[in-house]
């Protein structure tokens, strides 16, 4: 890892905080995490597996009509998830499996 970063600084010649790691990357990790369940090793893996390609086929369905509905949708289920399921989809499933 530190000799990919190592020859990524000398393509680039110039890193700040900002062009390595921004913000919104560092939003992203927080929400897979949350979406998935935290304190628990499937949370942020099961988060990464539904989040990412929904991005992604948001972002490519609507994401170039200048309207925003790719992350309207991205919000809302988000949202829907802390709202409704704060343990993530994680503990939705060790709820429905002790029934």
């Amino acid at each position: 890892m530190a000799a990919g970063g190592t020859f990524y600084a000398q393509y680039l010649l110039y890193l700040d905080p900002d062009s390595v790691f921004p913000l919104s990357l560092s939003i992203l990790v927080c929400l897979l995490t949350v979406v998935g369940g935290t304190g628990t090793l499937w949370g942020p893996l099961v988060g990464s597996a539904l989040m990412l390609p929904l991005s992604e086929f948001t972002r490519i369905k609507w994401g170039g009509t200048g309207s925003a509905v790719d992350l309207l949708i991205y919000g809302a289920l988000l949202t829907t998830m802390a709202v409704f399921q704060p343990a993530g989809l994680v503990g939705m499933f060790r709820r429905w499996g002790r029934r």
